[in-house]
């Protein structure tokens, strides 16, 4: 799964505007369902957010640059945080990682 977070982010989120800053840290508890489900309901809003402004971006608004970056940061931290808790996901949470990541790799096809 790391792979397809790897691979996906990197199509979808980081090839149609230029890389930001590093990620900012999660700190999360390594075996908490519900931490990975809240984890997986803060990179569902942020992905959606980048989205907007990455688009609004697109279209010539300078001031989505400057958001871009934070949601952008948030989207690594978070990724890299299920990361490392990856291999105690349940099937639903790694569908749901994985429908979110479709989501970012859709909105930019």
């Amino acid at each position: 799964m790391k792979k397809l977070f790897v691979l996906i982010l990197g199509v979808a989120l980081l090839a149609p505007m230029a890389s930001f800053a590093a990620p900012a840290t999660v700190v999360v508890e390594n075996n908490a369902s519900d931490s990975v489900d809240d984890m997986l309901t803060e990179l569902d809003k942020a992905v959606t957010e980048f989205i907007s402004v990455a688009k609004k971006a697109m279209n010539g608004d300078m001031d989505a640059f400057e958001k871009m970056e934070a949601y952008q940061e948030k989207i690594d931290s978070l990724v890299e945080a299920l990361e490392e808790v990856e291999d105690d996901m349940s099937e639903s949470q790694i569908e749901r990682a994985e429908a979110i990541m479709m989501k970012a790799y859709e909105a930019f096809e």
